[in-house]
């Protein structure tokens, strides 16, 4: 079975909570794993969604 990540882990990585993540993934169609109601995405998809989320942020203002 290839490597996968925890929602949890991709939404530290997003600076964003669980629903937001949820909400994120499900909006850009990444297939998801559900394993006893937690969600967990390959590890390969994960990166490439993380990628895609953090070039569409909006830039800082500051």
């Amino acid at each position: 079975m290839k490597e996968l990540m925890r929602t949890g882990e991709i939404a530290a990585r997003l600076g964003v909570s669980l629903p937001t993540v949820r909400r994120l993934l499900r909006a850009y169609d990444v297939p998801v794993f559900v394993l006893q109601q937690a969600w967990r995405v390959r590890k390969e998809d994960a990166e490439r969604f993380i990628e895609a989320v953090l070039s569409n942020a909006p830039k800082s203002l500051g």
